[in-house]
């Protein structure tokens, strides 16, 4: 009896544990990323939790990504980036993050802001009214039938400055289609925008 039960456990482990084919170990292990809060704060900005992904639970068990974002939100784990050639792969690990590594609030909100977001995908876009800088409307009724592409930035955002360059290169791409319209939508005061983009 006891041969057969160690039988049934050792199978039962190695199915439930089993990594899938093509999936590696974690690029960086768990106590290199929770050696001290700037490896942890580190490896937390270099998640691509917005691109599509392979999502597993702990024990290697395949889930969605809805429900490996809403775990990090609500519940203790973390996600751990896996090696794979073809795709972006994570798995979840179950840990309690003391406060001196990375502040819970700072933890909480990067992982609410990655599972709303996730959630607004394929949801119509709210209402909205805009008015460029030379004075032309932009809403519902004005790009009806259109694919309307929103870029959200302000004059002090140096990334946002940085790629600017190929955002323009890509408006010039589709220059003559006239099913594309492409918004800039910046927060600062119309004089200010009118000297920055003189430069």
């Amino acid at each position: 009896m006891r041969i057969f039960l160690a039988i049934c456990f050792a199978f039962l482990s190695s199915t439930s544990f089993a990594q899938p084919p093509g999936i590696g170990n974690p690029v960086e292990d768990s106590l290199t990323v929770l050696k001290d809060s700037a490896s942890f704060a580190r490896y937390y900005q270099s998640l691509r939790l917005s691109e599509d992904f392979i999502a597993y639970d702990v024990q290697f068990n395949k889930i969605s990504k809805e429900e490996l974002l809403f775990k990090i939100y609500y519940e203790s784990y973390f996600p751990l980036q896996l090696q794979s050639k073809d795709t972006l792969a994570y798995k979840l690990y179950k840990t309690n993050v003391p406060d001196n590594y990375l502040n819970p609030t700072v933890l909480k909100t990067i992982a609410y802001y990655q599972y709303t977001h996730f959630m607004m995908e394929g949801k119509n876009l709210p209402g909205f009214d805009f008015t460029d800088i030379e004075g032309k409307k932009y809403d519902a009724q004005t790009t009806r039938g259109k694919i309307v592409a929103l870029k959200c930035w302000y004059i002090h955002c140096p990334t946002c400055v940085a790629e600017m360059p190929d955002l323009n290169k890509l408006v010039d791409h589709y220059k003559d289609r006239d099913d594309i319209v492409f918004l800039s939508l910046a927060t600062d005061k119309k004089d200010s925008l009118v000297s920055f983009l003189k430069k």
